[in-house]
């Protein structure tokens, strides 16, 4: 049996490492670099509008992304574009003096973000067996958390040095760059991974996936229009700490907290992913992904600026995080055929991209125009809803 341990692991390893440290430094500052340009009200409706339409052009390239990668014969130059440009659009962000240049350089990024995704969870299912799916993608979600680990505190330092946001953006330009090498040095295709003389066309491909699967697509969906992204976790403690602490206290405040999402996420994508090759994988990703997401979000409701229960809840969120993202890409490798596997984890990922545009708005508006737990128990119920729908199935 091959290695599931090879170059090109290490590579993409590398490349999620970097690619990611530099989408979580810009993540960390985001929320208040928007609140400084909307206001403190319209900031939460504004980052969750944004964020969302970011992840809804992600979907549009996804779906072409994992079409193609049933069709064409190499993967390496679409994950060289997908690093590069996505990079280059966020280090822009720091340029920008409205809020309408936040949205295009952001939903810029998302949009060739979508490339590299399916072209290569497709790869990785090819050159791992699949009796080591779950470690593999745990493996490689494991060193993409590191990256967001590093993010923050990369953000820290800087912030105490006090280097402005806007060079922030810029700054987070070099570890991009290093994800780029990542793929050109570290990775390599020495034949065609797939011949597109027997492809079937799109339509045929979808009609092509097994029952099993779309069952799970569903399930995803509806779990996707309630886990809204983290930004607003971290816009809430920071909100909550900015009412009786500075700007920059109340900043750093969430970005360490967001460390430490990230610290749990990684040891529950890895942890989780090596699992569940042992265990069922869904019973896992029912329990500790969708039920701890829904346990996050009731516990975001309570007012406090106890540091020792955020400590707690953005654990959590990180050990959902960290299930889901590692479980729901090797469940689903493990139940597509390979003629469409490509196929299926682009629709996978358009589905989630989907369902973050329609839980960030919807969450989003609740949060700003009722109260932030109003969109806080829809997200839960949400949860748990699906947690039940993934035991039963």
């Amino acid at each position: 049996m091959k290695s599931w341990l090879n170059r090109n692991m290490i590579g993409f390893c590398s490349a999620s490492f970097f690619g990611d440290w530099c989408h979580e430094m810009t993540t960390g500052i985001l929320p208040m670099f928007v609140a400084q340009l909307v206001g403190p009200a319209y900031a939460p409706v504004a980052l969750g509008s944004i964020q969302g339409v970011a992840d809804a052009a992600a979907t549009v390239t996804k779906l072409l992304s994992g079409w193609l990668a049933d069709r064409v014969p190499y993967y390496k130059p679409f994950l060289i574009v997908g690093y590069g440009l996505a990079g280059m659009f966020l280090m822009l962000i720091g340029t920008a003096h409205s809020i309408g240049a936040v949205f295009v350089y952001k939903v810029g990024a998302w949009f060739v973000k979508g490339i590299r995704e399916p072209m290569r969870d497709t790869w990785i299912a090819k050159i791992v067996p699949p009796a080591f799916y779950g470690r593999a993608f745990g493996l490689q979600r494991a060193w993409d958390t590191f990256g967001a680990l590093i993010g923050p505190l990369s953000v820290f330092v800087l912030l105490k040095m006090n280097v402005s946001l806007s060079s922030i953006f810029f700054i987070a330009g070099v570890p991009a760059f290093f994800s780029v090498l990542s793929i050109v040095f570290l990775t390599q295709e020495e034949t065609p991974q797939k011949s597109s003389g027997h492809a079937l066309h799109f339509i045929e491909q979808i009609k092509a996936l097994p029952s099993e699967f779309i069952y799970f697509l569903w399930i995803m969906f509806l779990f996707g229009v309630g886990n809204f992204n983290a930004a607003l976790l971290i816009y809430r403690v920071q909100d909550l700490f900015g009412q009786g602490h500075s700007f920059i206290i109340a900043t750093t405040q969430g970005v360490l907290l967001y460390a430490f999402f990230n610290i749990i996420r990684a040891c529950g994508e890895f942890g989780m992913g090596t699992l569940s090759d042992y265990v069922d994988r869904k019973k896992l990703l029912a329990i500790f992904g969708f039920g701890f997401f829904g346990i996050t979000a009731l516990g975001f409701v309570v007012n406090t600026t106890s540091l020792w229960f955020w400590m707690f809840f953005f654990g959590c969120a990180g050990m959902s995080a960290g299930t889901v993202k590692a479980l729901e890409k090797a469940h689903a490798a493990y139940i597509l055929p390979e003629e469409v596997r490509g196929t299926g984890m682009g629709i996978l990922q358009s589905v989630d991209g989907v369902g973050d545009l329609i839980s960030s708005l919807v969450v989003g508006m609740l949060w700003s125009t009722v109260a932030p737990a109003a969109g806080l128990i829809y997200a839960a119920a949400l949860s748990f809803i699906s947690m039940a729908l993934l035991l039963k199935f």
